[in-house]
């Protein structure tokens, strides 16, 4: 358990997946991870107190991805289609 007032060294953050994300038989298609770890990252900017946005702007810091890889270990599928 984190002190009181600690930041986290990560956060849990909801995606809902969209059918657009998904293929016909609602699995969603692997490309798309990247886009939401995007969404990630931003959840664990503001977990720690700031924006990235602020931080481009204000700072000229920038958090550069210069590597990305995944391992799928079982199908994201989509609550909406039963297989």
């Amino acid at each position: 358990m984190s002190p009181k007032g600690a930041q986290p060294d990560f956060v849990e953050t909801v995606v809902n997946v969209r059918y657009a994300e998904t293929d016909q038989m609602g699995i969603a298609y692997y490309a798309n991870y990247l886009v939401w770890f995007e969404v990630g990252r931003v959840a664990w900017c503001k977990a720690k107190g700031f924006r990235y946005a602020d931080m481009e702007a204000r700072d000229k810091h920038y958090l550069i991805v210069v590597e990305a890889s995944c391992r799928y270990k079982s199908p994201l599928i989509s609550k909406r289609t039963s297989l």
